[in-house]
């Protein structure tokens, strides 16, 4: 009797405790977060910054995993659309990705309107309250932007004139860098940045036009010899979330979300500030000769084959463009 006591109690035990293991397993809310760039971003380290403070703050309750490279089989193209259904919680997309969809996601990649992180920043603000409305009405939520940090010109020969473009077969990330490049005699090949390596590989390009550090990030110093500072632009990277997840979640969890990604956001901005001459070194450790002072002449035929791109935005656009550039040259002191 006694013995069938203690096997009954050790059956309670064993249940008792696989119940509360249940528990404990179901407590933590997973948010898979898609991107398909690497962990060597300025915005990718900020997003295992992200990951670390929510699950810390939320004491465990929620975990952010981060999943760089596309390893999701997912692009910024893909993401709008998913994490609106809810199918990826939360996603980080890069503008020209979007600019398709509404063209407010042109605005940060406009040639030579931003050539500064600084500047860049009062254009983000200046357009805030637009890209909050359109992540709303495709039921997410912007928790913070991050950039890429002004682009340059990376080729296999040196480029410094408007005949060194010529013929130039040159990746670009979006419609606005394919209009001025080929405006200025270059032959632009849009696509995404995990695509860029195979067409160098294989000769389908000899030119890219990104940062100096997020091609570092790639590696395209083992195939690119030469790079130009144009300060082209200073294009944006969102991370969003689904609206429901997120409106779903505890007030002080939503708050806390929203902290982390202020200060997320401030981080990656003043990473932004301070990589330059990092990449630069590694850059130059790797044998690329680095242009920083091309000719001026070079840098007006640049803006003047950008100034279609930046006029035919305006017409498309209309007073929403002309209010949100009208508050950006207030807010640098160009009025």
């Amino acid at each position: 009797m006694k013995r069938k006591s203690v096997l009954s109690g050790l059956v309670a035990l064993l249940v008792t405790t696989l119940s509360f293991a249940g528990v404990a397993a179901k407590a933590a809310d997973v948010w898979d977060l898609s991107t398909e760039f690497n962990e060597r971003f300025i915005f990718g380290k900020g997003y295992i910054r992200f990951a670390e403070e929510v699950e810390k703050r939320t004491n465990g309750e929620i975990k952010v995993v981060p999943h760089f490279g596309a390893a999701l089989g997912y692009k910024s193209a893909d993401h709008l659309e998913l994490v609106g259904q809810g199918a990826v919680p939360i996603a980080d997309t890069y503008s020209g990705a979007l600019s398709g969809v509404d063209p407010i996601f042109k605005l940060s990649s406009l040639p030579f309107v931003a050539t500064s992180i600084d500047d860049a920043w009062e254009l983000y603000l200046a357009a805030k309250p637009y890209y909050e409305s359109f992540f709303a009405k495709n039921g997410q939520v912007l928790l913070y932007t991050s950039f890429s940090p002004p682009s340059g010109l990376w080729a296999k020969k040196p480029v410094a004139s408007v005949e060194d473009m010529a013929g130039l077969r040159i990746r670009t990330y979006d419609p606005a860098g394919n209009e001025t490049m080929r405006n200025i005699g270059a032959a632009p090949i849009q696509m995404n940045i995990t695509d860029v390596i195979p067409q160098l590989a294989s000769g389908g390009i000899s030119g890219v036009l990104t940062s100096a550090e997020g091609a570092v990030s790639f590696k395209f110093y083992e195939f690119l010899d030469h790079f130009t500072e144009i300060n082209y632009a200073v294009p944006l990277q969102f991370l969003h979330m689904n609206k429901a997840i997120f409106d779903g979640l505890p007030a002080e969890t939503k708050q806390a979300i929203t902290e982390i990604s202020a200060e997320v956001e401030a981080m990656n901005w003043q990473a932004g500030r301070d990589g330059k001459e990092e990449a630069y070194s590694v850059m130059r450790e790797n044998g690329m000769t680095i242009n920083t002072q091309p000719p001026q002449e070079f840098l007006d035929a640049l803006q003047e084959a950008g100034e279609p791109v930046v006029t035919e935005w305006l017409e498309t656009v209309g007073a929403e463009g002309e209010a949100i550039l009208a508050d950006y040259k207030e807010r640098i002191g160009t009025n």
